[in-house]
């Protein structure tokens, strides 16, 4: 489940989210459009914690954004975002190797 409750979210130059709620249910399936500058991307930045919200909290499958610390979460998903990127090129090699030996 995805809950965003009351989230503000801006950026330094001032653009962001004001009260923004929203609640997702597991397997439901939306879609978020809107003009550009409404701020689509940002509330995907706020579900995955790319940004913090600066009030309201963020609630996905039991992770709150009140409680889970930033500098940790941010670790996490450098290394894993390195840690994928890296399985990506070894598979994609495998993939190719095992390509071109099955059409010798």
């Amino acid at each position: 489940m995805i809950q965003i409750s009351n989230v503000v979210a801006k950026y330094p130059g001032g653009e962001g989210l004001e009260s923004v709620n929203l609640t997702l249910e597991p397997g439901e399936f939306v879609y978020l459009v809107g003009p550009s500058g409404a701020g689509k991307s940002s509330v995907l930045k706020v579900i995955y914690l790319d940004i913090f919200p600066q009030s309201g909290h963020v609630i996905v499958n039991g992770y709150s954004s009140l409680t889970i610390k930033k500098s940790v979460f941010h670790i996490f998903v450098a290394n894993w975002e390195s840690s994928f990127k890296i399985l990506s090129c070894c598979l994609i090699g495998m993939f190719l190797i095992m390509s071109l030996l099955h059409y010798r």
